[in-house]
């Protein structure tokens, strides 16, 4: 759940939450945001509006990236995820796909992130 705070152009604040539950898919690398609701003023007489598509929205990760577990505890107000990802560095970018688990033309998630690509970058091992 994420929460945040709506102003209207006439300076009206309202709080707002957005609601979904969590499945992994793709051997790992893909989450998916099931049900997903828009809560307004959740705490005061809420207005829940769903989000209806014709499929759930998905986030890839990266075929370098693997989900091993994944838990929500509400109570706690805790997310819990246990991961592993694999660095790719001096890698040409026509080579890294080599190491995909599945063929490009698989991937139907409407969101990419490349984490294994990420963290080749921003932890400079290509240099």
């Amino acid at each position: 759940m994420c929460k945040g705070l709506a102003i209207t152009k006439t300076g009206i604040k309202v709080p707002f939450e957005l609601r979904t539950g969590l499945s992994v898919k793709g051997r790992g690398h893909v989450i998916e945001f099931l049900d997903m609701e828009l809560a307004f003023n959740p705490d005061f007489i809420p207005m829940i509006i769903p989000i209806h598509s014709s499929r759930p929205a998905t986030l890839d990760l990266g075929n370098n990236f693997q989900i091993e577990h994944l838990s929500i505890d509400g109570k706690k107000k805790q997310f819990k995820l246990d991961a592993r990802v694999t660095v790719t560095p001096g890698m040409k970018e026509k080579h890294r796909f080599a190491y995909r688990s599945v063929e490009r033309k698989e991937l139907t998630s409407a969101y990419k992130c490349d984490v294994g690509r990420w963290l080749t970058n921003i932890g400079k091992f290509s240099n």
